[in-house]
């Protein structure tokens, strides 16, 4: 999901601020993150989120929601949310990950 989630900022013309500014990249982080929330407080965590990012990361954020969580009152998505799986998580490192 990080990998995605770079070619995002890199498609936004916002890797290069990623990678030079630790506050900007700490929120770009926080929108992978969401992935982790529980299910039933997702839309809560992601309106919180949504009003704390900057605006240039509303497209990455829109992303996230289009493939990852979906839209709330959407009544046919173009495609269904894509589910995380251990998959996803394979590229973190084992002394990074929580167990």
């Amino acid at each position: 999901m990080s990998k995605s989630m770079r070619r995002q900022l890199s498609e936004n013309d916002l890797l290069q601020r990623y990678n030079a500014e630790p506050r900007f990249a700490l929120h770009a982080r926080m929108i992978v993150a969401l992935a982790f929330a529980p299910t039933d407080n997702l839309d809560d965590a992601f309106d919180a989120l949504s009003n704390e990012l900057p605006n240039e990361l509303t497209p990455v954020l829109n992303w996230l929601e289009d493939n990852y969580i979906g839209r709330p009152g959407r009544k046919q998505p173009s495609k269904p949310p894509r589910t995380l799986s251990a998959k996803d998580l394979e590229h973190v490192p084992a002394h990074k990950k929580r167990h």
